[in-house]
């Protein structure tokens, strides 16, 4: 596996990364390992935006469509 491209996360695991991501008073955190997940915009555009949310020890990935402002990158 390349460990630039990651896997996702289980439908279990990314279910709580979409409410974690939305709740801005609570840590984001890696479900699998407790590291600090970042988020970040996927370089394409569409009509809705998509937030990819990535843990760099884990390799792994989600994507939601809701985050809460404070947890947003800036451009």
């Amino acid at each position: 596996m390349n460990p630039d491209t990651p896997v996702t996360f289980s439908r279990t695991e990314s279910d709580e990364i979409r409410r974690l991501a939305m709740a801005a008073d609570e840590p984001l955190v890696c479900p699998r390992c407790g590291a600090d997940l970042l988020v970040r915009e996927p370089a394409g555009r569409s009509a809705r935006t998509i937030w990819e949310i990535r843990c760099t020890p884990c390799h792994r990935s989600t994507f939601v469509t809701e985050v809460a402002e404070g947890r947003r990158p800036e451009a």
